[in-house]
């Protein structure tokens, strides 16, 4: 068997017109954005809870409405960053700043990449991160990179007195919000839902698997999931 990377997967169909009933070895067609076809006799899907709340892999027929049920009863957390690049270094040696501003939530925690990095000061380039979560970052991700930028020398000049417009060398702003492989960065757990939950999203229907940081009892939201074999 081989690897196929570089594939988008448009559907899968159960070619015996239903999931939960015993299917016959084969019974499983894939197919792609390409227009490519695979026939299987296992799936395993580990695409993200986003991708499959949004309708973006069809499924024919319809999922299970309990399993359809169990994939909306959850949330999916947006977690961006803002990473910076300076000719000096114009923080001190701490790991973290925080920026205190009228607006909630507003590039409040700032990382120090030069001490998780161990970038001596006498070196050319610095780094600097914000962190961005929920309606911030998919704001942030959504508009013009130049906008960022304006933005982030605004607080900058507020933050650390000395600073230039032109002591920032580049920018880089993540997508997680507005990539459509993955429309968020991780599942989150809503108040009220239990480790079920995670159960009857990881429950297999016949041989249609489900997997991924979302099934996780342990590691739920982060991609240490691939240690637990799920």
């Amino acid at each position: 068997p081989l690897l196929r990377l570089g594939r988008n997967v448009t559907l899968i169909e159960s070619l015996s017109g239903s999931w939960e009933e015993p299917l016959p070895l084969g019974a499983y067609r894939v197919e792609t954005s390409g227009n490519e076809v695979y026939m299987a006799e296992h799936v395993i899907l580990t695409v993200p809870l986003s991708v499959l709340q949004h309708g973006l892999v069809e499924f024919r027929p319809n999922l299970p409405e309990w399993k359809v049920e169990e994939i909306n009863k959850m949330d999916i957390g947006i977690y961006g960053k803002v990473v910076l690049a300076f000719r000096r270094r114009l923080w001190g040696d701490k790991q973290f700043y925080m920026y205190i501003s009228n607006r909630r939530g507003y590039m409040v925690p700032w990382i120090n990449l030069d001490y998780v990095l161990d970038i001596k000061k006498d070196e050319d380039t610095h780094l600097l991160a914000v962190i961005l979560t929920e309606e911030e970052a998919e704001r942030v991700e959504s508009q013009p990179i130049e906008e960022t930028k304006l933005e982030v020398i605004h607080v900058l000049a507020d933050m650390f007195p000395g600073f230039q417009p032109e002591d920032l060398i580049d920018i880089a702003v993540t997508d997680w919000s507005q990539h459509p492989f993955f429309l968020g960065s991780y599942s989150n757990t809503p108040v009220g839902l239990s480790v079920n939950n995670l159960r009857n999203i990881r429950m297999p229907i016949a041989r249609l698997h489900f997997a991924g940081e979302a099934t996780s009892e342990k590691y739920n939201g982060y991609l240490q999931v691939r240690e637990e074999g799920y």
